[in-house]
């Protein structure tokens, strides 16, 4: 993952809040607004009403098998 971020999401029928580790592919560098489109995505992708509580940015992200 080139640009990876987590986004922690919660929603008023779970019990939990949700971490989601996402790539980002877009052009800004901005860290808001990256935490906006991939919350953006993550709601049109999974069609549900969440609120976006906070993001982490990690930048290049080495995932091992």
């Amino acid at each position: 993952m080139e640009r990876a971020m987590i986004i922690v999401v919660s929603n008023k029928e779970w019990n939990m809040l949700k971490s989601i580790l996402m790539d980002y592919k877009g052009n800004s560098d901005r860290l808001d607004v990256i935490a906006k489109e991939l919350f953006e995505k993550y709601k049109a992708k999974k069609n549900v009403d969440a609120v976006l509580l906070d993001y982490t940015y990690y930048g290049k992200l080495i995932i091992e098998q």
